[in-house]
């Protein structure tokens, strides 16, 4: 009985990896035939690794000062007041800290650096963490880690087009910020992380 139960597993786990060989080599080919089309290859590769859209986190109101707020420009409007006081009120609480505690080891140097290589972008590819989540353009690690080797060359040149000329594109410049919610009530604007 043992027996068959470690024939049975050997066969499963060879069966998967066959599995998951044959769905890697179809994402290549699909990528590979749709390399002008960044949507559907989006698309292609969330399906390879089953991510599913998110259900709707929607708010429908919020509650604050005990007024509910149903209009999606003010919400917006007081979670980004929230958010950018967040820096003011830190400072607030540090004003009386010593610089050379907030500050160690200051220098008055430039900083300067070497160009990058396609091998050392991979090398940091590969490093990232297979995390499914993402930021505003909907790009996660996993999915960077899967197309990775089509992104080589355009990382490399885009990182030292940005060493060279010394500005950082705009478009990098974006974050995504998702509100979290310290307690239960998630309809109030004090129960967020501050």
């Amino acid at each position: 009985m043992e027996e068959d139960r470690q024939k049975f597993v050997k066969a499963r786990n060879q069966l998967n990896s066959m599995i998951r060989t044959a769905k890697k080599k179809h994402l290549e080919n699909e990528i590979k035939s749709k390399m002008a089309n960044g949507k559907r290859i989006c698309k292609i590769t969330n399906n390879f690794i089953n991510r599913k859209t998110a259900k709707n986190k929607d708010i429908s109101h919020l509650t604050n000062d005990n007024q509910k707020i149903t209009d999606k420009k003010r919400m917006a409007d007081l979670f980004n007041d929230s958010f950018s006081k967040i820096g003011t009120k830190l400072a607030d609480v540090l004003k009386n800290t010593p610089d050379d505690l907030l500050l160690p080891n200051q220098h008055d140097l430039s900083m300067e650096f070497e160009p990058v290589t396609e091998s050392y972008i991979k090398e940091i590819l590969d490093s990232l963490e297979n995390k499914v989540s993402n930021g505003h353009n909907d790009i996660s690690n996993k999915l960077l880690k899967y197309i990775g080797v089509y992104l080589l060359k355009p990382l490399t040149i885009i990182i030292n087009h940005t060493f060279e000329t010394k500005s950082f594109p705009d478009e990098l410049k974006l974050a995504k910020v998702v509100p979290i919610f310290k307690k239960k009530e998630q309809k109030t604007m004090s129960t967020t992380t501050d």
